[in-house]
């Protein structure tokens, strides 16, 4: 086609509506199978690009989020980490979409880009208040989009290939990664380099890597990972259950089944997981979940009560599992079944107030324990509970209350801790019954501490004299 034509068919598509120009392409295309062919292959092709293109930027602009620090004479910006943290959880989010929707490439390239912004942006000097640790799970969360993406039947070789050399580059500067144990990333651009061979030159490299250390959890997922890619689903269950010692990898088998909702398969596994032998593992409470959803969907109601008996104990006594067991046992036998659980239980104290001994004394309505525990409580506690406390059984609360605050108050001496002693005893002016053992603590205080003028200021905003 000569210029003149290009020139010409340029003005003539220019003139035409977007219904008109749809219309006509599609006419045309039903009158010739090889253009469409084209026409489908090009724009499938441009519409890839420009999903990696816009993807790319996205993940590097998240890096580019600031925040002034310093003083007014020395001011200066740094990347802020907390941002980065909000907008990497999207960006993993979308990748995850991009894998489920069949476009790997798109993940792919954001999980790189992801990995390579965080190099570059690497600053030890910037951390603040403990930030580095928000990106332990971010490193290992885009190292694990790329790997699913790599192992993905419809991602682009050429991309793959790129990849693998980009990820070897950030090898060569393994400190960023490895200093804070954020991922291992020589390890991994071997094994991601190993995912640009065939499968079986992929399952060679990955078995010789486990030569040389056995329990490298990586290695063993992402070999799971490929003997189901390659169809030898069975192969892949055996040889991860033979490596279900290592808790890691046990987790996230358990979680693969958990979430292709294989609870028949899943149930004897979680069964062996969670043996009791095995409380100190480190997944058990999770573990325990899943076991209990298991047992619901296998109709199996006792075994998930016992389950629910083992959360409720393993949390120290938490609400959702104190309500799911009050629905399973009959009321008849609930009072007698949930003191002699309680008493198996170990809660924690009410340190910051409302707490999940006090909440169950709460719903039981059962005054005297509540009254009895509470004489061995924080001032939080009693702050908070206090005023369900029947009147009757009141009486040597308050005073044990004021007391606290009392000993508190002969102990602080910043204007911050002044304030929260005011507020404690403004809190008890409001209890029932308060009211008179507030203001005898106030006037106590004004007496005892009358050169403290911070002290008496933050008690008049409270107390009002």
């Amino acid at each position: 086609m000569d210029m003149n034509t290009k020139n010409n068919s340029a003005t003539l598509i220019g003139q035409l509506s977007d219904s008109e120009l749809r219309k006509y392409v599609l006419e045309y295309l039903s009158t010739d199978e090889d253009v469409a062919e084209k026409l489908y292959a090009f724009i499938q092709a441009k519409l890839r690009k420009e999903g990696i293109e816009n993807a790319t930027s996205r993940v590097a602009k998240a890096f580019r989020a600031t925040k002034d620090i310093g003083n007014k004479w020395n001011r200066y910006l740094v990347t802020d980490w907390d941002t980065v943290s909000t907008e990497s959880s999207a960006i993993f989010s979308q990748a995850q979409n991009a894998i489920s929707g069949g476009n790997p490439d798109i993940a792919l390239v954001m999980g790189v880009q992801w990995l390579e912004s965080f190099a570059e942006s690497y600053d030890e000097m910037d951390w603040y208040d403990d930030e580095d640790y928000y990106f332990n799970e971010d490193c290992e969360k885009a190292a694990s989009i790329i790997e699913e993406a790599m192992l993905a039947p419809n991602t682009s070789a050429e991309i793959k290939k790129e990849a693998a050399q980009r990820i070897a580059k950030l090898a060569k500067k393994p400190h960023v990664f490895e200093d804070y144990d954020y991922l291992d990333i020589t390890d991994f651009s071997t094994r991601i380099a190993a995912l640009c061979l065939g499968d079986e030159d992929a399952l060679k490299t990955l078995d010789k890597m486990l030569e040389e250390d056995f329990d490298n959890t990586s290695v063993i997922i992402q070999k799971y990972r490929l003997l189901n890619k390659m169809g030898r689903k069975d192969e892949a269950d055996s040889f991860i259950l033979e490596n279900s010692d290592n808790e890691e990898v046990a987790d996230f088998y358990v979680n693969t089944l958990y979430d292709a909702t294989e609870y028949e398969k899943l149930e004897p596994i979680l069964e062996e997981l969670t043996d009791p032998k095995f409380c100190s593992r480190y997944h058990l409470t999770g573990w325990l979940v899943k076991l209990a959803t298991c047992y619901v969907a296998n109709n199996k109601p006792e075994k998930a009560t016992v389950t629910f008996e083992r959360l409720f104990i393993n949390t120290g006594g938490d609400m959702a599992y104190y309500k799911e067991l009050k629905k399973r046992i009959s009321p008849e036998k609930w009072e007698v079944y949930l003191k002699d659980l309680m008493t198996k239980t170990s809660f924690y104290d009410g340190t910051f107030g409302k707490c999940n001994k006090g909440e169950i004394y709460l719903e039981e309505k059962w005054w005297p324990q509540l009254h009895d525990w509470l004489k061995t409580q924080s001032k939080y506690a009693l702050q908070y509970y206090l005023k369900y406390v029947p009147q009757e059984l009141r009486g040597d609360l308050l005073p044990r209350y004021a007391e606290i605050i009392r000993k508190r108050a002969s102990e602080v001496s910043e204007r911050n801790a002044y304030a929260r002693v005011c507020g404690h005893i403004a809190a008890m002016k409001e209890l029932p019954d308060g009211k008179p053992f507030a203001e005898a603590l106030a006037q106590e205080i004004r007496e005892k501490y009358k050169r403290k003028s911070a002290f008496q200021d933050e008690l008049r905003k409270v107390m009002g004299k």
